[in-house]
């Protein structure tokens, strides 16, 4: 089928779950939320937050990008500016994590653990 014909099929099938697991997902942390312990509560707020925004991004951006590379990146004159833009994708998001570890930089085997999980 047509492109707009896959988009409407999948959005179809996976929304009502996604929102299912997603509000779910977010309730139970933020039930965590309620903890008098301060570091336990700020982790549950910040895991709901950020299942609440994983959801937001799920159904707008993703489909949004898979059309891009539909329409724009998948043709085969496009093959290496398809490999540029997920190298410096990749990359960007090896830096942000990286980044994300300068509170741990005194533990130097945290640190290369979790540089290599991030390149992986």
């Amino acid at each position: 089928g047509t492109l707009e014909a896959r988009m409407i099929y999948t959005y179809r099938r996976s929304v009502s779950t996604m929102i299912n697991t997603s509000l779910t997902t977010a309730v139970a942390f933020l039930a965590t939320g309620l903890s008098p312990i301060m570091p336990i509560s700020a982790f549950g707020i910040f895991a709901a937050l950020c299942v609440i925004a994983n959801f937001a991004l799920s159904v707008t951006f993703w489909p949004a990008a898979v059309v891009v590379y539909e329409v724009w990146l998948s043709k085969p004159r496009c093959e290496m500016i398809t490999a540029i833009v997920t190298i410096v994708i990749g990359s960007i998001v090896t830096i942000i994590g990286i980044l994300s570890l300068t509170p741990a930089l005194e533990q130097p085997t945290l640190v290369a653990v979790s540089v290599l999980t991030v390149g992986l």
